[in-house]
C-alpha cells in the first residue's frame, strides 16, 4: 500500500484506531509521507512503554493498523532503516487502543517486533516514530 500524497478523503487513514489500516495479506508493506501523520498516540504513562519494553514515549510521527491474526502466528514487522525508513521507530502491539491497557508486544528501540499471538484476534500495531521526521514512514509485515 502506498499513499505518495498523503491521506486526503480517507485514501489512506491509519491516524487512530478508529480509522487504523487494515493488513488484509501478507506480506505487507507500508509506505507513506511522514508529514501526513501526526503524534496521535502519546500515552502519558511512562509505565506503559516500560511494560512493552519501549525505549520511552515517541514523540515522532505514528500510523495505526489493524492485523487480524490467528492463535500461534507469529507477526514480523520492520520499521528500521532496512525497509528504508529515515527515522527509528518503535513498533508497540495492544489488543485495543484504550490508554489504560497496557502493550502485549514491542520492539523496544530497534525497530523490529516479532510477535506470537495469544489468542484469534485482531490486534493493533502503532508503527510510531522516536523523532518527528520528513519523509517517508515505512513498514513491512509479515507472518511465519
Amino acid at each position: 500500500m502506498t499513499c505518495p500524497y498523503g491521506c486526503n478523503d480517507d485514501a489512506c487513514n491509519g491516524q487512530d484506531c478508529r480509522t487504523a489500516i487494515t493488513v488484509g495479506g501478507f506480506p505487507f508493506t507500508f509506505e507513506g509521507s511522514a508529514q501526513t501523520f501526526q503524534n496521535t498516540y502519546i500515552y502519558q504513562d511512562e509505565s506503559i512503554y516500560s511494560m512493552c519494553r519501549l525505549g520511552g514515549a515517541a514523540p515522532g510521527q505514528d500510523v495505526v493498523f489493524r492485523v487480524p491474526l490467528t492463535e500461534g502466528q507469529v507477526l514480523t514487522v520492520d520499521g528500521g532503516f532496512d525497509v528504508g525508513n529515515i527515522g527509528d521507530t518503535q513498533i508497540m502491539v495492544r489488543e485495543s487502543c484504550d490508554p489504560t491497557l497496557t502493550g502485549i508486544g514491542a520492539s523496544g528501540i530497534d525497530s523490529v517486533l516479532r510477535f506470537e499471538a495469544p489468542a484469534d484476534s485482531d490486534h493493533f500495531v502503532f508503527v510510531d516514530r522516536n523523532l518527528v521526521s520528513p519523509g517517508r514512514i515505512i513498514a513491512t509485515f509479515d507472518v511465519e
